[in-house]
């Protein structure tokens, strides 16, 4: 499910169908934002996992991906470090926490996938 952001805080509805940990590549799409560094953090609230990026360079077009799986962050294709835990969601419905510190106003293009898998 695909989510556009204006504020700096968000809540996402996600689902995993499987069986097994739900374990997402996870990419936010720079749409509109003041040209700067910023902080990024994404998680899941039920369990507390959550990963963060500080001082990351962003523009319009920018893409940053969080990749749970490969345990890797990439910004517009160049890895990075980030800090904190993977987050995994359980089977059935979950949120998908995300925050920001960007000044100003901004739209960013949120994109989970996974590939489901099972036990």
């Amino acid at each position: 499910l695909t989510q556009n952001v204006t504020t700096s805080t968000a809540l996402i509805e996600v689902e995993n169908v499987a069986t097994y940990l739900g374990m997402p590549v996870i990419t936010l799409n720079i749409i509109d934002t003041p040209v700067g560094t910023a902080s990024f953090s994404l998680g899941n609230p039920t369990t507390s996992q959550y990963i963060s990026v500080n001082g990351v360079s962003v523009s319009n077009g920018s893409s940053i991906v969080f990749d749970s799986v490969l345990k890797r962050i990439t910004v517009d294709g160049r890895e990075i470090r980030g800090y904190g835990s993977y987050p995994k969601w359980l089977r059935g419905i979950g949120a998908l926490e995300y925050y920001d510190d960007i000044l100003g106003t901004r739209t960013i293009e949120i994109v989970p996938k996974y590939i489901p898998r099972y036990l």
